[in-house]
């Protein structure tokens, strides 16, 4: 998850960032919380009967990235837009 937010961070502090640089940015970001929540699926799918405790620490882990995800993700979407209505506000003025 870390990987994901410091490659983002740095992409914004980037003026010659490209689109495509973005788009996989955000690409390996929604692969961690597809392969986080695969791997609860399948622990829940191979050990059926597991105890309760397991269960939510499994759970527990996966709510933790996903999280991180989503404020990672809520983080890097606001940024963008914060810089494009500063830029229309000063073509205006």
């Amino acid at each position: 998850m870390g990987l994901a937010r410091d490659r983002l961070n740095g992409l914004l502090a980037s003026p010659s960032a490209t689109s495509l640089a973005h788009v996989r940015a955000l690409a390996l970001l929604a692969w961690i919380v597809t392969d986080n929540a695969t791997w609860v699926m399948l622990h829940f799918a191979a050990f059926p009967g597991s105890d309760l405790t397991y269960r939510l620490l499994w759970l527990f882990d996966a709510v933790v990235i996903t999280v991180e995800a989503l404020q990672t993700a809520t983080i890097y979407g606001q940024l963008p837009l914060q810089l494009s209505n500063a830029g229309i506000v000063q073509q205006v003025s």
